[in-house]
């Protein structure tokens, strides 16, 4: 698995592609902070369109939402785009990590990830 940027003026986007791993998140979630800082941009859109994964456990949304998590620090917001395959219907990764301070919502479809992640400051969230 790894990840590369897009170029994008108002937001990093970053897209993961290979095959999903847990074991290379930390390295990977260490690689967009750091273009995040880089940048100065606090706003996030994570790209798992590409990934080819098999089923994810409970136990992986955990410590994907704690991973997640990491980035509150320096994200102010982020916008998770995926298949509708890889979308747990209960979001519990998504709640993990917004339970801990990241402002962050998963999507599948890429025009309400990013009119979600680019609304105004104080605007209400926008359905999914």
């Amino acid at each position: 698995m790894d990840v590369s940027f897009r170029d994008e003026k108002r937001f990093v986007w970053a897209q993961f592609n290979g095959t999903w791993t847990l074991d290379e998140l930390p390295g990977l979630l260490a690689v967009i902070q750091k273009e995040c800082g880089t940048r100065g941009c606090p706003l996030l859109l994570i790209d798992l369109r590409a990934l080819k994964n098999n089923e994810i456990s409970t136990f992986e949304r955990f410590k994907i939402g704690l991973g997640a998590a990491s980035l509150a620090g320096g994200v102010q917001r982020m916008a998770t785009l995926a298949r509708p395959d890889q979308i747990d219907p209960q979001r519990f990764g998504e709640t993990v990590a917004r339970n801990r301070g990241l402002n962050t919502r998963i999507f599948g479809e890429q025009e309400k990830a990013l009119a979600w992640l680019l609304q105004p400051e104080g605007k209400e969230d926008l359905p999914r």
